[in-house]
């Protein structure tokens, strides 16, 4: 199945569980940045590098850290409902430890102090996301 229609599917799902106004943000973000690059491709097909580059897009855009972290958040959620929730993928594809979007990345974007502040701002239901947030000390 192509990215596209996958995330049409996604976004139809979540319609009527989140407001209006943010699933015209979620829709409109996914049409601006996620879809130009993954769209045509196979959901199976996605690998780290390709996620980011979504992210290194943006950031060449020099757009705000709060935009990154939707989009992220975004193909977050999107991925882990492909594996749990659909079926689509046998396993998640571990995007967010190998691409340009850790949550060290996001923690740097934001300029939070701490691992910690940056967890309230990203999926609490990734368990692998809050391990690693643990793991993260402040920069001396």
């Amino acid at each position: 199945m192509e990215f596209y229609l996958y995330l049409d599917e996604w976004l139809a799902y979540h319609r009527h569980r989140i407001s209006v106004g943010w699933y015209q943000n979620l829709n409109q973000l996914a049409k601006i940045y996620v879809l130009p690059i993954l769209g045509k491709m196979k959901i199976s097909d996605i690998k780290p590098p390709h996620v980011g580059k979504v992210i290194s897009e943006m950031k060449k855009r020099e757009l705000s850290a709060q935009y990154i972290l939707h989009v992220f958040n975004l193909l977050n959620r999107a991925f882990k409902d492909a594996v749990e929730y659909f079926g689509y993928l046998g396993k998640s594809p571990e995007i967010w430890f190998r691409s340009g979007a850790t949550l060290e990345d996001v923690r740097r974007l934001l300029n939070h102090k701490s691992a910690e502040t940056t967890q309230r701002y990203v999926h609490k239901t990734d368990d692998r996301l809050i391990a690693l947030a643990k793991s993260i000390s402040m920069p001396a």
